[in-house]
């Protein structure tokens, strides 16, 4: 699990797994209490269990994920306005529209509004991004 367990405790890991869908023992990425790079995806695939997550999977998980599983709404907030960036289609708006409004909500403190931003996004463009950019770098 790429959130660690000793910073956020088992319920903090086993919440950010849950929220992305990703049983814990899918992944071997906590270090020392820290988070290793995961290792880049054989043959396309990545995401799966017993495979490194894809890079924009690996970028919220660090950055999103961690955020909420520490109730953590100023990073929350940094995160969501990023995540808002890393639209790969300009023509998905509401994917900036849900992260920003996620970020307004975490700005405020809450974390409950931010994630239902994040549920709307995941509900919209979830399965369309892992057919046509699963494999897309997170642009910097």
């Amino acid at each position: 699990m790429l959130v660690s367990l000793t910073k956020f405790g088992v319920a903090g890991a086993l919440a950010a797994g849950l929220w992305f869908g990703v049983p814990a023992a899918a992944e071997a990425n906590v270090v020392d209490g820290g988070v290793a790079p995961a290792a880049p995806a054989q043959g396309g695939e990545c995401g799966k269990p017993g495979q490194p997550p894809c890079p924009l999977q690996d970028w919220m998980r660090k950055n999103v994920a961690s955020a909420l599983a520490s109730n953590d709404a100023a990073a929350l907030s940094v995160a969501l306005e990023k995540a808002a960036k890393l639209t790969p289609d300009p023509a998905w708006a509401s994917w900036s529209s849900a992260a920003n409004a996620g970020a307004a909500a975490a700005k405020k403190g809450d974390i409950a509004g931010a994630r239902g931003a994040c549920k709307t996004c995941h509900e919209t463009w979830r399965a369309t991004y892992r057919e046509q950019f699963r494999m897309r770098p997170v642009p910097r």
